[in-house]
């Protein structure tokens, strides 16, 4: 599991907590409730029964009593979340973190709950041995930080056509994904989504040395796989992290700075030149579109 997933997966936490029970009923209706947000459709009776059999069988028994109850309400408090922020880097964290989960777990791999959780924002590319993933919606946002260091306008969405989709993808797999070899998958790049849309948020109230060390931050990231950490507190604000989780995002950054220095002198260099061709060309095609 990545670190940035591990920092977010709350629901994996079991506090402790009275003895409790939940009847199958109550497990079935609580799913259908989580579902119902994170993939905006209802599931139909014969998903949800499967869905809720399965859940209760991840925890060893034919109930859902303590751990299966307490990960449950964790559930549903994300849930709330992922409702009330939609398409904010809060729910994109959140929605990030259930993916990585299910992708990896080998208990969970192959299930239909695992493809449900992928069926919104499917896969994209994947360092297994990192145990990082990009979703779609990651890769689009990536084209789009990239398309953004190319201006000094405000961040601004666009559209990835599907064929230039597609070549991110090929691109970001041969450089951090399953063909890259020995580099592994930077967290920035399954947080892209949610850092972007942070960034869209807060860009009008955030001040001048605040959007350049943004822009730095992404410069570095994209083109090292590595970048000097930025300030806690905007990590904070541009992923919708507490004050806990950006410290510790931040510490990531500066560990993986250091390895990035140490790789560097190595034969294992990362390929600054050959990561940034994915910003060439993706962007290359994308304006040659526009004009």
């Amino acid at each position: 599991m990545s670190a940035c997933a591990s920092v977010l997966l709350s629901f994996v936490i079991a506090a402790d907590a009275e003895s409790q029970t939940l009847s199958r009923a109550a497990v079935r209706a609580q799913l259908d409730s989580f579902f119902d947000v994170f993939l905006d459709r209802r599931l139909s009776a014969e998903e949800l029964d499967q869905v809720t059999k399965g859940y209760i069988g991840l925890f060893g028994s034919q109930s859902c009593a303590d751990k299966c109850a307490r990960v449950l309400a964790s559930h549903m408090s994300n849930a709330d979340v992922m409702r009330t922020k939609r398409g904010e880097p809060e729910a994109l964290m959140l929605r990030h973190a259930f993916v990585v989960s299910a992708y990896f777990d080998p208990m969970l791999r192959g299930t239909l709950g695992s493809r449900l959780l992928a069926e919104p924002d499917p896969v994209r590319v994947v360092d297994p041995d990192a145990k990082r993933l990009m979703t779609e919606k990651d890769v689009v946002a990536l084209v789009n930080l990239l398309l953004f260091l190319q201006s000094d306008d405000a961040p601004s969405n666009r559209d990835v056509p599907p064929d230039r989709l597609g070549q991110a993808v090929e691109l970001l797999d041969s450089k951090v994904g399953s063909r890259s070899g020995a580099r592994q998958m930077p967290w920035f790049f399954g947080a892209a989504a949610a850092f972007w849309a942070g960034l869209r948020r807060e860009w009008p109230d955030l001040n001048a040395e605040e959007r350049q060390a943004a822009r730095d931050y992404v410069q570095q990231v994209t083109q090292r796989l590595s970048a000097s950490p930025m300030s806690v507190h905007l990590y904070g604000r541009l992923l919708g992290v507490s004050n806990g989780e950006a410290r510790q995002l931040h510490e990531l950054d500066e560990m993986q700075a250091q390895l990035a220095d140490i790789r560097a002198s190595t034969s294992h260099a990362i390929d600054a030149a050959g990561m940034a061709i994915i910003g060439r060309k993706v962007i290359d095609g994308m304006q040659d579109a526009i004009e």
